[in-house]
């Protein structure tokens, strides 16, 4: 029978008692949800278009609401768009978050553009 020295297990001891509360410590330090903040502001309010429009690229398709999502048919042309035509939008110091997912065809399927002070930028 092998016995341990008391430095072995002091080490061992320790070494245990560390990962114990590196799991501790992970767990409290887990994201926390961001809190509801009023200042965020919907666009969209899940059922209709209201306050968006078709962009005129010419050629373009059908705005749709479907499952409380928003979707673009391609039309005879190459591009279709949608364009915020509600209350006029902050232009400094604010988020934009969005979804998209293409779901048929094989070009870029998402741009945004948005003001940035008195210009705007696309992505």
């Amino acid at each position: 029978m092998r016995h341990r020295s008391p430095t072995s297990v002091h080490l061992s001891s320790l070494v245990a008692i560390a990962i114990v509360l590196a799991c501790v410590a992970s767990m409290t330090a887990a994201p926390q949800p961001p809190a509801s903040d009023a200042a965020w502001r919907p666009l969209f309010d899940g059922r209709t278009l209201t306050n968006w429009r078709s962009t005129n690229f010419g050629g373009e398709g059908n705005l749709k609401v479907e499952d409380g999502q928003i979707v673009l048919y391609t039309g005879g042309g190459d591009l279709t768009g949608i364009t915020w035509a509600g209350a006029p939008l902050p232009k400094t110091n604010y988020e934009l978050a969005l979804q998209a997912m293409r779901v048929e065809g094989n070009d870029f399927f998402a741009g945004v553009t948005f003001p940035v002070a008195d210009s705007f930028c696309s992505l």
